[in-house]
């Protein structure tokens, strides 16, 4: 998938940073992710899988 490496390095933030993957559910976090590549789709924290 073409935004696989973005997911997983979104992953290794949350872990490394000790963040709740609700971050994910955070609108100004979103906005963050979107500004950098309006293309990226933010998945929620129920689709990621460690």
């Amino acid at each position: 998938e073409e935004y696989e490496e973005s997911r997983q390095l979104l992953v290794e933030f949350i872990l490394d940073n000790n963040q709740a993957f609700n971050i994910l559910n955070c609108k100004s976090f979103r906005n963050l992710l979107y500004s950098l590549d309006k293309n990226f789709i933010v998945p929620c924290d129920k689709q990621l899988k460690l």
